[in-house]
């Protein structure tokens, strides 16, 4: 039992398991969240769904949808959500802290009743709240809930923008001086294939989506994955794809061709980019500096993005037993 429960208490909220017949309320309730974006509604989440085992949960009360847990299960373990970047309750304005802790006592009862023996939650960085959202954060402290993993991101405040250090200035400028074309494409092709390498050849590993799974995603929500990329001479030699939300602009891929390094064709892409977004957006996200779980921190990594005037933010994941 939930240790929140007082008295054992009865439970305020009715938890429903996601099927598809919930999937045009789950969708609204997501787009008119306070702390939701485009990677919560189900035209994302379930492209993968051959990989992940959805046990998505929608917690009502007095037959009102006041908050939704995107999740998958595994063994005897239920994630939010191991596909998805962050993730956690998402909640609406008028959700208030009570409705929350009654979320959760809720939820742990549901966990104990269908044989979950853990809880991994990932938590929504604040920086994709449209209002504050902390709310999770603290019942899971009053849990008593081990963080598990904290990696760092390097995140642009566009709205009061750092300079750049010498070194990035110089970056754009050898691309300036160059005359490189900056622009939107609908092609992931060449950009792809430049992806593929690069990693292949630092990591030896390939990116997280296939290119037929994000074209498949680029399709479903052209205006909030879009591709920009840089061309000399109609070469392209670096792109950015970003993941475009209320908030923030998420860099999901950033890479060069080996001339495209040379010129300072990524900087100048960056650059772009944040010039672009500056008046409608919040943020420009990197992504994440670190590995293993955050017990490892790229340095040279997060002294780019710092020279870009990005500066550290959290995603964290909490593990909590049933």
């Amino acid at each position: 039992m939930c240790a929140i429960m007082k008295n054992l208490e009865p439970l305020k909220m009715n938890v429903v398991r996601y099927n598809e017949s919930y999937k045009e309320e789950w969708d609204t309730f997501v787009r008119a969240s306070r702390n939701g974006t485009f990677l919560f509604e189900r035209e994302y989440m379930d492209y993968h769904a051959d990989r992940f085992r959805d046990h998505s949960l929608l917690f009502f009360q007095n037959n009102k949808l006041k908050c939704l847990l995107p999740a998958n299960e595994s063994a005897d373990t239920l994630y939010s959500h191991q596909g998805l970047t962050y993730g956690g309750l998402i909640v609406a304005n008028d959700t208030f802290t009570g409705d929350i802790e009654s979320a959760f006592d809720t939820l742990m009862y549901y966990l104990g009743q269908n044989n979950f023996q853990s809880l991994i939650y990932k938590t929504i960085p604040y920086i994709y709240w449209k209002q504050p959202s902390a709310e999770d954060n603290y019942f899971l402290y009053r849990l008593k809930a081990n963080r598990i993993a904290c990696a760092l991101s390097a995140t642009i405040c566009l709205a009061d923008r750092l300079p750049y250090s010498r070194e990035r200035k110089r970056a754009v400028r050898r691309g300036r001086e160059v005359s490189l074309q900056i622009t939107e494409s609908d092609s992931l092709g060449t950009f792809w294939r430049i992806m593929q390498t690069n990693m292949m050849a630092r990591f030896g590993t390939a990116p997280v989506h296939s290119e037929a799974e994000m074209d498949l995603l680029k399709k479903r929500f052209p205006e909030q994955i879009r591709l920009f990329v840089a061309r000399e001479n109609d070469e392209e030699v670096a792109g950015a794809l970003i993941y475009v939300t209320d908030k923030v602009i998420r860099i999901q891929y950033g890479h060069a061709s080996p001339r495209g390094k040379e010129i300072g064709a990524l900087d100048c892409v960056y650059d772009h980019i944040a010039a672009l977004f500056e008046q409608t957006h919040h943020y420009l996200d990197f992504g994440q500096c670190t590995v293993e779980n955050g017990n490892v921190l790229n340095k040279g990594l997060m002294h780019q993005k710092e020279g870009f005037g990005a500066r550290g933010t959290l995603y964290e994941i909490y593990e909590l037993k049933v």
